[in-house]
């Protein structure tokens, strides 16, 4: 059943989920929605699971035409979302009729629709992973949505559960493996302020600021992850994202903590951050209080997790 067409997809907008999982010892990163939390409200407010499909939605701004009569969840980081050109109050489920144009606009932006979504599967996953060509590509203008059923809700999450957005924003993580070889004490790396490079993307998060030296460039590649900091020659630092690549050669000078990378994404392009390296005990208790009180914030048990 198409319930959606596109009219205005934006610069960057995907199909993405959870995630894939178990492929990357064939080189196939984890894909996935780069914001977990949002991507979470989002199908809350549509009465869908936490990790289903969603539509991404990175800058710019997204319209679409409702086919047929659908309820929708959105949620986004500086959000202005409208149905025929009224603007409508975040964080409640929307009830589309058909004709309805829904218009999103946001630095990055979740789309959930309330039926189970088809579309194309790619090893267990409906992420879109552009260099493998994995999932439907980039959505284009008349591209449709289609779901094999709507389901009628109408939620609401109860109180602000996303944090403001602060600049610096500050990004917590755990030092990395070849963190030894730079050659600054960790108190001053604490206290340098990055930029968010415009090179920036679902790969990685190029960062401009002071170069950090380092005792050694490069070296054999090594296994990374989302989250991983490399430091290349020019001593700029790279966060990899959910599309980073399964393996590097560049010093992995740390890890930020899974709670934090997607605050990371909703900075975006110009935004600033610095580091604050914490333990990992930390980073689990961070983890699990972040998650208990976003399932709080939408009214469900906080002993599962996202």
């Amino acid at each position: 059943m198409e319930i959606l067409e596109v009219t205005q997809p934006g610069p960057h907008s995907t199909i993405q989920d959870g995630g894939r999982f178990g492929f990357r010892s064939f080189a196939i990163p984890q894909s996935g929605c780069l914001d977990p939390q949002l991507q979470s409200v989002a199908n809350y407010l549509a009465g869908r699971p936490h990790g289903d499909p969603v539509i991404e939605i990175i800058g710019g701004r997204f319209s679409a035409k409702c086919l047929t009569p659908v309820a929708v969840g959105v949620a986004g980081v500086d959000m202005r979302c409208l149905v025929n050109e009224e603007r409508v109050e975040p964080l409640q489920s929307l009830s589309l009729n058909k004709g309805d144009e829904l218009v999103i606009e946001s630095r990055l932006a979740y789309l959930a629709v309330g039926g189970s979504l088809e579309d194309i599967v790619h090893f267990g996953s409906f992420s879109t992973y552009l260099l493998a060509k994995l999932g439907r590509r980039l959505l284009k203008r008349r591209n449709r949505i289609s779901v094999k059923s709507t389901v009628p809700v109408e939620r609401k999450v109860t109180m602000d559960v996303l944090p403001s957005i602060q600049h610096p924003m500050v990004i917590r993580m755990l030092k990395g493996p070849e963190w030894e070889g730079v050659k600054i004490p960790a108190a001053d790396f604490e206290h340098l302020q990055w930029r968010i490079s415009v090179q920036s993307n679902r790969i990685g998060i190029r960062l401009n600021g002071e170069a950090v030296p380092m005792s050694f460039e490069e070296m054999v590649s090594v296994p990374t992850f989302p989250g991983t900091v490399q430091l290349p020659p020019d001593g700029q630092p790279i966060v990899l994202m959910n599309d980073g690549q399964t393996t590097g050669g560049y010093p992995r000078i740390g890890q930020v903590i899974k709670a934090d990378l997607p605050r990371l994404a909703r900075v975006m392009v110009g935004g600033t951050i610095r580091f604050k390296f914490v333990s990992i005990d930390e980073a689990r208790y961070i983890h699990q209080h972040q998650q208990a009180f976003l399932l709080l914030g939408m009214g469900e048990s906080t002993e599962r997790e996202i």
